[in-house]
């Protein structure tokens, strides 16, 4: 209805204009023959261009409003706000991803579970995200982890538990200097007293595993003296070579560091069979097992030996040979073997 009203209002325009240009025409009809031609030429084009005008008209919203003044385009920016309300939700600056979806190692197709991410951001996508197939699927998955995780903590604390009492008694055996024989009969004990190793099995009874948890033991103790050896800035040794009821040279050898409380602690490093129980077979030895201790030579500003020329000599003893690694080095003879002397060379003359 509106569209035919417009059109009525045109052609009554477009009628009185013509009207008017005829009348015109009339009215000039005294005027010199060039002057009537050059008026009706001007009229008739205006009214050409009117005619045109209302045939075309002019967008009028785009001629009134400058190219400058158009609306510009919103670009939508990452609310921090989503990361409360979707906790699954991560954002590194450019893209937004679901750890829900990359946790769960699943073959999923939506842009969250990529690197890549998705750039849409809107809320309606965070929640289409989380109502699609595909992290149900992996909300799903996370818990069957973790149900399953929490299983096997409980089965792996009660042996824990259980592995724990027996290096305790393993423990137990190497300080009171008992034979590891000792082991199966002492877990009886344990278990007459109420103590529970079952969740182990009957495979941790044996003297195989006692040796293997003292093994392991032995290891960690090793671990923390090397720690011990490497932290403190000097250190000194101690050695003492012996032959056992077999007639086989043993040598032992023990250090003693500078803790971080400026405490003197003193480690065993280790008891060595030795073939050659010459000072420059002892001297191998000492260099082989400082080596493997992590002992450096340059480190070492003292050493303790008995009184034997093997040790002490001026000319070729160990202290010697040793002093020419570390010319700071100083030997000292045990106090504990000068005692021994004495006391053995009084009770002969007391004899």
């Amino acid at each position: 209805m509106l569209s035919a009203n417009v059109e009525t209002r045109k052609m009554a325009k477009r009628q009185l204009r013509i009207s008017s240009f005829f009348n015109q025409n009339a009215l000039v009809s005294g005027h010199s023959e060039a002057d009537k031609q050059t008026e009706t030429n001007t009229d008739c084009a205006s009214l050409l261009l009117d005619l045109a005008q209302d045939e075309n008209p002019p967008d009028s919203d785009q001629e009134s409003r400058p190219a400058s003044h158009k609306k510009p385009r919103r670009d939508r920016v990452f609310q921090k706000d989503w990361l409360v309300k979707f906790p699954w939700l991560k954002f590194d600056s450019k893209v937004m991803t679901c750890l829900t979806c990359m946790q769960s190692n699943l073959k999923l197709s939506n842009p969250f579970s990529s690197d890549t991410g998705c750039i849409n951001f809107r809320t309606s996508t965070l929640l289409r995200h989380e109502g699609s197939a595909d992290h149900r699927r992996a909300v799903s998955r996370l818990k069957q982890k973790e149900y399953m995780s929490v299983a096997v903590s409980k089965a792996i604390g009660n042996k824990e538990e259980a592995v724990v009492k027996l290096m305790r008694t393993v423990y137990y055996i190497a300080k009171s200097e008992l034979s590891i024989s000792k082991y199966p009969s002492l877990l009886e004990l344990m278990e007459l007293n109420g103590v529970d190793i079952n969740p182990l099995g009957e495979g941790y009874r044996s003297r195989k595993t006692a040796d293997g948890l003292l093994e392991a033991m032995s290891a960690a103790i090793d671990l923390k003296v090397a720690q011990k050896i490497e932290d403190s800035e000097f250190l000194s040794m101690m050695c003492d070579e012996t032959t056992d009821i077999a007639t086989l040279g043993k040598i032992i050898i023990f250090t003693k560091v500078i803790s971080e409380n400026l405490e003197v602690e003193t480690y065993f490093i280790g008891d060595y069979d030795i073939t050659d129980k010459t000072a420059n077979g002892i001297t191998e030895k000492l260099r082989e097992a400082s080596d493997n201790a992590g002992i450096e030579m340059e480190k070492c500003m003292a050493l303790g030996t008995d009184g034997a020329s093997t040790m002490m000599g001026k000319k070729n003893g160990v202290g010697v040979q040793l002093q020419r690694l570390n010319p700071y080095m100083l030997q000292f003879h045990c106090s504990a073997h000068k005692l021994a002397l004495c006391t053995e060379q009084a009770a002969a003359k007391v004899g």
